[in-house]
């Protein structure tokens, strides 16, 4: 063979074998990558459950709550009645 295909053949030869490196390598470096954004997104889900759950917690106390102002204030009109009833009498 001819000194210029034999080197041609050896060129060729070790530029795919570089490509070959550098695309696993890439490719490599990206699957750490992408697994390591998974991760921490899957953290990042797990805290915002959890403040979901917090805040959910946080309605229920709060509408629990709603839910007795109207007691309350019916109580206080009686109660202000009952006021009003015996000034009426201490006046009488």
């Amino acid at each position: 063979m001819n000194g210029a295909v034999i080197a041609a053949l050896i060129s060729g030869v070790v530029t795919i074998i570089v490509t070959v490196i550098t695309v696993v390598s890439t490719n490599n470096r990206t699957r750490m990558e992408i697994s390591t954004q998974l991760a921490l997104q899957d953290e990042r889900q797990k805290t915002m459950a959890a403040k979901v759950e917090e805040l959910s917690a946080d309605v229920k106390a709060h509408n629990k709550f709603g839910e007795k102002i109207p007691v309350i204030e019916e109580k206080l009109h009686h109660m202000e009645n009952r006021i009003d009833q015996l000034e009426r009498r201490d006046a009488v």
